[in-house]
């Protein structure tokens, strides 16, 4: 290897686990601080200092040993904040797995708990670990399986510094377990990867190295703390590196994604990034005025991954931001997962991000055929950079598990020690997985990835996923799941006649529901009907349903046993080939489109007895331009989830009304 930076980790390379290099920390630099809260995305609201965070770690430690094994899975239910680094690092020093999922959401506590609760039965977990107000809110005997005793929900506040005193620093080898990752998807196959220390202690000389950190790097991270990304580049990787880590919920940014760039620039962040959509949203959510005192010149590396990465994407996001000192070289595509502890590839220091100009139409037929640029058919693939260090990519034919000619597009697979131990508790998963050889030849083992590319040049490109997985804002979901959801919306529709699928429009994934409705087509309603469908996936799976598409009883594409074929569905709405009874589809307003506002002063200058009825034909005619509703036909009394709007568009929403009305 090449001169490498991750001579800032000190004595890493020696070290057998993550608590080593805490505890070196501690002892080191005790008064550094190690991490910062911005609770509301600006403002640092607290802190951890190396030292607090062992005082931390150590009682936490000691309190869940004096309680359970070594080894036992403890789920982590927490909001963002420091709570979570405590709590997550107290289980590291225990030695017992950390189980990070999604805090429990008051709106979708009856569709969010399942979720929570099918992770712990297949974890196996011994305990949850949350906040006093879910400790206190939720009654585990009626929320809990039946099956299974209910596992006891411990709040920190339970637990004083006395139990620091009882700590014993356990025996962890580079070949333990740290915890468990689980994948976001499915409720009904929740699968948890096994990351262990030797894992993140080679993967973060690898981040350190290829994310061009030193001693003066300081990150910043918005992504949630149970992503891979979140958890790992922006939790772990910092101390591991000894370098300081803001964090900020992902709801500040949601509301408000002017504050993830005015942070960069108050701290001096180096490194900080996040899925394509989130550059769209700053180009598409902030203002000129907001822009206009903004300098992001310290920001070295904005890394974006965890979701398709738009070429156009890019271009807006420079032209938007380089009069505010943001260079087109630090945009740096990456392609990661959770299975490879997190990087995979990532674009060269101080280069632009590669593209390449394909011809659709071989494309679509796994050929390589390069393209001229403005080439009508043409598609545009970004690079996601070459493998970083020892990372082995080759391209395999999925069917044949044969190695592809250099021109064709094939399956992904991985070998390197990054590659996590497996899934837990699934011996034929993960031996399916993360132990596949080449035919013919042998070589492995690889890790098969799912996902679909090629190589040129040295270079990564990643072109599409061969399982029917629809990721969405860096998020997973398995279009089974969504369509039983959808079967179950409303009486009209057939059940297991669906199809869910994501496109590409306007440089984004959208959610398309292909569904037939019973033969009795005559005086369908489709907009009630879909409104129904919206409802229910966005109350299930937080998803916004962009396109609904009713077609004919028995016209879905079926296989000769009866599945369905849901890319042959997806090609048939794309060439409009679907025999269809009607179609639902969101409006999609222009940025900061003008539309009728009302401001705090004219609220205010009304009768008090007129204010509310003009309040409410506002924010009508705001959610309106999302709906294929018309403003009268709003119910004032219907929560904005019910409507089918997803947690991007709520926040974008509020973020408005704040604006508008300076509230």
């Amino acid at each position: 290897m090449a001169k490498t930076r991750s001579g800032i980790l000190g004595k890493q390379s020696h070290a057998a686990s993550l608590v080593e290099i805490a505890c070196l920390r501690a002892a080191t630099q005790p008064d550094a601080r190690a991490y910062f809260f911005l609770k509301d995305g600006l403002t640092v609201d607290g802190w951890l200092t190396y030292g607090e965070l062992d005082r931390a770690a150590r009682a936490i430690a000691g309190f869940l040993r004096n309680r359970f094994e070594g080894g036992a899975r403890v789920l982590l239910l927490y909001p963002p904040g420091l709570d979570f680094v405590r709590a997550f690092w107290g289980c590291l020093y225990a030695g017992v797995l950390a189980v990070p999922v999604p805090p429990l959401d008051p709106l979708r506590i009856k569709t969010s708990l399942p979720r929570i609760r099918s992770i712990a039965e297949d974890a196996h977990a011994a305990c949850i670990l949350a906040p006093p107000h879910a400790v206190n809110k939720i009654d585990p005997r009626n929320q809990w399986v039946p099956e299974r005793d209910p596992l006891p929900w411990i709040s920190l506040d339970e637990i004083g510094e006395c139990w620091g005193e009882r700590w014993e620093e356990p025996r962890l080898s580079p070949d333990h377990v740290a915890y468990l990752q689980y994948t976001s998807g499915s409720t009904s196959t929740p699968k948890g990867v096994m990351v262990t220390h030797g894992n993140l202690l080679h993967h973060a000389g690898y981040i350190t190295d290829f994310g061009y950190y030193d001693s003066h790097s300081v990150t910043l991270s918005w992504m949630p703390h149970f992503h891979d990304y979140g958890l790992v580049k922006g939790i772990l990787h910092p101390i591991l590196a000894g370098i300081p880590a803001y964090l900020m919920p992902a709801l500040a940014f949601l509301k408000r994604p002017i504050r993830w760039l005015q942070a960069i620039e108050r701290y001096g962040i180096t490194h900080s990034g996040g899925p394509n959509f989130a550059y769209a949203h700053c180009v598409h959510s902030t203002t000129l005025e907001e822009r206009r005192d903004l300098n992001l010149a310290s920001w070295r590396l904005a890394s974006c991954g965890a979701e398709p990465i738009f070429k156009h994407t890019i271009d807006s996001f420079v032209e938007a931001f380089e009069p505010c000192g943001f260079r087109r070289e630090a945009f740096a595509p990456a392609y990661g997962m959770a299975e490879f502890t997190l990087l995979i590839s990532v674009k060269a220091e101080g280069t632009e991000a590669g593209i390449c100009n394909l011809e659709a139409d071989a494309l679509h037929k796994g050929i390589v055929k390069v393209s001229k640029l403005g080439a009508k058919g043409a598609r545009t693939v970004v690079s996601c950079g070459r493998p970083v260090g020892d990372t082995k990519v080759m391209i395999v034919d999925p069917t044949t598990r044969r190695e592809c000619a250099p021109d064709v597009v094939g399956e992904i697979w991985l070998a390197g020690a990054s590659a996590a131990k497996g899934y837990w508790n699934r011996p034929g998963e993960t031996e399916e997985t993360f132990r596949a050889r080449v035919a013919g030849t042998g070589a492995g083992p690889f890790l098969r990835t799912g996902d679909l590319g090629f190589v040129q040049d040295g270079e990564l490109f990643v072109t599409g996923r061969l399982k029917d997985l629809i990721i969405i804002r860096g998020r997973n979901h398995y279009p089974q799941d969504i369509e039983q959801t959808v079967g179950k919306s409303h009486p009209m529709l057939r059940s297991d006649c669906s199809a869910a699928f994501s496109v590409e429009m306007s440089d984004r994934e959208l959610l398309v529901v292909v569904q037939e409705v019973e033969r009795r087509e005559q005086g369908t309603n489709v907009e009630e009907i879909a409104g129904a469908i919206r409802q229910a996936v966005s109350e299930h799976h937080d998803l916004e349903v962009h396109t609904v598409a009713l077609i004919r009883a028995g016209s879905i594409p079926k296989t000769t046993s009866g599945k369905i074929q849901r890319s042959a569905c997806k090609a048939a709405f794309v060439l409009n080939q679907l025999e269809l009874v009607g179609t639902s589809v969101l409006g999609d307003p222009a940025p900061n489109q003008k539309n009728e506002r009302v401001t705090r002063e004219e609220l205010l200058s009304l009768p008090w007895d007129e204010q509310e009825g003009v309040l409410i034909e506002y924010l009508k005619h705001l959610i309106s331009r999302r709906l294929p509703i018309r403003p009268d036909r709003l119910d004032a009394e219907h929560a904005l989830i019910s409507l089918g709007l997803d947690s991007l568009t709520v926040a974008e929403l509020v973020h408005q009304i704040e604006g508008s009305l300076k509230v």
